[in-house]
């Protein structure tokens, strides 16, 4: 059998890929952005934002701001 290396950066999957997909599947089935956010440690909600835009509940609502909405009633409440 032989085995031809993929050089192309375009079709080679590697560990960030695998995470990558993770959080879209995870998105797409419209888990909470917060918790996407502490599976996969990110420190700053802003990190976990580009997989917001897979979230089917804020398809139709304009996500970006309703997640900044959500902070700042978070951070307004002190439970942040």
């Amino acid at each position: 059998m032989l085995i031809v290396p993929i050089t192309d950066t375009k079709y080679k999957a590697v560990i960030h890929t695998l995470r990558h997909t993770f959080a879209t599947q995870l998105a797409k089935g419209d888990i909470p952005i917060h918790t996407i956010q502490k599976l996969l440690n990110h420190s700053e909600i802003k990190m976990t934002d580009r997989y917001a835009k897979f979230l089917p509940s804020l398809q139709v609502l304009g996500w970006k701001q309703l997640i900044y909405w959500i902070l700042g009633v978070i951070y307004g409440l002190g439970l942040m």
